[in-house]
């Protein structure tokens, strides 16, 4: 999983969750300046497990409001094949 801040400001990770489709999460910490991307794997992701055969993925802001989500398919997997970084952005 890959978090890349678009914008033109430093932001806080502080107290932002991860969530897959099982309600599996992980609690985010850090910052992240402008510009920056932070790859997420291993012992990052806690208890999120990412299906092949499809899913969904949601990132909640400290104020547990949802900044983005990414929802995937069989197909897409077959179509575009394991690997790819889906990219969270925070909406200004």
């Amino acid at each position: 999983i890959l978090l890349h801040n678009r914008s033109a400001h430093a932001v806080s990770l502080r107290g932002w969750r991860l969530v897959d489709g099982a309600g599996r999460s992980t609690t985010l910490a850090g910052r992240l300046k402008p510009g920056e991307a932070r790859t997420l794997s291993g012992g990052d992701l806690g208890t999120i497990r990412l299906a092949n055969q499809g899913g969904r993925l949601m990132l909640y802001g400290d104020d547990q409001r949802i900044i983005d989500h990414v929802t995937w398919s069989k197909r897409d997997v077959d179509r575009l094949g394991e690997g790819i970084a889906f990219l969270f952005e925070r909406g200004q």
